[in-house]
């Protein structure tokens, strides 16, 4: 993290190199790149500007939870493509034959594919099987609602862990700011 003397010029480095020490480096799934820590932790460091280890600790709080609900969210939305595919199995599975001469494999690949020639193929099949892909929606999100709700959950925790470090840190400075008036009147 050897930028972040750069973006901090009030917070000694030794002092950003003790609080990394510390907390260590960002525990991040392997696809996930450590760069893309870096480039929020320094982009808030520059708006939020610590004034010391505290501040800095509760800013490092803050963007490894912006990026757990950012990769909660990314889960979410993986999740409810396996659940449609999970739903496509069982509507294929409850009919002999409604795709025609197609196989489970080919629908399930037509579902799943970003692609979109693949997408409306798997639409028009949808419709001349005589199936509403708002039921197949709905299917899915069935079967993975408790996923859902756990993942909201943990979404909205990590957002709510975020704003309350924000709070304090606004807290702690408006009383420092309180006690420097008070000082100078005196």
């Amino acid at each position: 993290m050897g930028g972040a003397s750069s973006t901090t010029p009030d917070l000694d480095p030794g002092l950003l190199w003790a609080v990394e020490e510390i907390v260590g480096r960002p525990a991040l799934p392997e696809r996930e790149d450590v760069d893309e820590y870096e480039l929020l932790l320094n982009r808030l460091r520059l708006d939020m500007a610590p004034i010391d280890a505290i501040e800095e600790f509760w800013l490092r709080d803050i963007t490894h939870l912006v990026l757990d609900a950012a990769r909660y969210r990314r889960v979410k939305r993986g999740l409810l493509g396996l659940a449609g595919a999970h739903a496509v199995s069982l509507i294929t599975e409850q009919q002999s034959r409604p795709f025609e001469d197609d196989t489970q494999a080919y629908v399930l690949h037509c579902w799943l594919t970003n692609k979109r020639s693949d997408r409306r193929n798997f639409a028009k099949r949808m419709k001349k099987a005589d199936y509403d892909e708002d039921v197949l929606q709905s299917v899915a999100f069935s079967c993975a609602l408790s996923d859902f709700d756990l993942l909201d959950q943990m979404i909205a925790d990590a957002d709510d862990r975020a704003a309350a470090s924000l709070r304090k840190m606004e807290r702690r400075r408006a009383t420092a700011a309180s006690r420097r008036r008070r000082a100078t009147t005196q």
